[in-house]
């Protein structure tokens, strides 16, 4: 009699564990590969990130109940003559034609926290770092959860805009049934 009890309370357990949301959630990254960014007569580049093209976040879009970070890695090429800054702007507009479309309606997500020296000099952003320069995280996390699609602008800022931008956007997600 005890050996059934035991085994009817081992299975209503598994039932109750695996029936709960709570003990179905995974996290996963995702990196997003964004093409380089660089110098145009505009005074800023963008790149269109159409999420719904990768595999694992269109597969799991119904499932995601959280983005837990944000950030941007990679290799920012300073070509003006001048000290400058990079910036990157969000929008779902994909279509902003001038620098101040781009500020009028877009949203800011990263600023380097100081400018760097011209006339080619790199800088490295690692994922640490990248996260600690991100800016307004809500509404990127918004664009990931509900939009899938978005433009990344990126802008120096005090123009002209010549750089290079080689970045990926990492983004962790909690996924759960």
């Amino acid at each position: 009699m005890k050996k059934i009890l035991l085994i009817g309370l081992i299975a209503m357990l598994s039932f109750w564990a695996f029936s709960c949301d709570s003990w179905i959630t995974t996290t996963t990254t995702l990196t997003y590969v964004i093409d380089t960014l660089g110098n145009t007569e505009e005074n800023f580049d963008k790149y269109v990130l159409d999420l719904a093209t990768d595999e694992d976040y269109a597969e799991h879009r119904d499932q995601i109940r959280s983005v837990d970070q944000i950030s941007f890695v990679g290799f920012i090429v300073n070509n003006n003559e001048t000290v400058a800054n990079a910036e990157l702007w969000v929008d779902t507009d994909t279509m902003h034609s001038s620098i101040a479309e781009v500020e009028d309606n877009a949203t800011l997500v990263f600023t380097l926290p100081e400018p760097f020296d011209g006339g080619g000099v790199t800088t490295w952003v690692n994922w640490e770092e990248g996260l600690s320069y991100m800016e307004n995280t809500e509404y990127l996390e918004g664009l990931i959860m509900d939009e899938g699609t978005f433009a990344i602008y990126a802008m120096a800022d005090d123009p002209p805009f010549d750089m290079e931008i080689q970045a990926e956007l990492v983004v962790t997600l909690t996924l759960g049934q």
